[in-house]
């Protein structure tokens, strides 16, 4: 009787342990993101500052329940954790720009990245989590660029 119980027990979990929870992601095609920033300098120190909206295959755009949280913020990338977003300069001097989170807001990437351009212009950081609840998190930042006096505010949206 016992030798039935045991591989009925392991049958019995196994069929309960159903998908493993990244499968049941909001985003669950997401892809890596690149958002390029253009800049072109003002003589009064207010620059023009665009970004560009992530690439074509959008994120925001596929999530499972047909919501664009982004809602025209053309900065704005949908993601999951253990994605990376990078951020390129296009401007036609070299600058360094940051990511600064907004007050009550947490940086979502891995404590290795370093939140200010490189000599390449761009930074590059994979996301994480920042609770464990699984609910859908929203990371509001500004983007400052060196010599510029007004900010560029995208937001993240990291699904579940």
């Amino acid at each position: 009787m016992k030798r039935l119980i045991i591989p009925s027990l392991i049958l019995l979990l196994t069929a309960c342990a159903g998908k493993p929870s990244s499968d049941l992601s909001l985003y669950p095609n997401a892809m890596d993101q690149t958002v390029v920033i253009s800049v072109v300098k003002g003589t009064d120190g207010v620059c023009e500052i665009s970004p560009s909206e992530p690439q074509s295959d959008n994120n925001c755009k596929n999530a499972l329940d047909n919501i664009d949280r982004c809602r025209g913020n053309k900065g704005c990338v949908c993601t999951r954790p253990g994605k990376i977003v990078t951020w390129k300069l296009n401007a036609l001097e070299a600058m360094t720009f940051a990511l600064i989170p907004k007050q009550g807001s947490r940086m979502p990437f891995k404590p290795s990245c370093d939140v200010i351009s490189d000599n390449n212009q761009q930074i590059a950081c994979k996301i994480r989590r920042l609770n464990n609840n699984h609910t859908i998190e929203t990371f509001d930042y500004a983007i400052a660029v060196e010599g510029c006096s007004n900010f560029l505010d995208p937001r993240i949206i990291i699904g579940r």
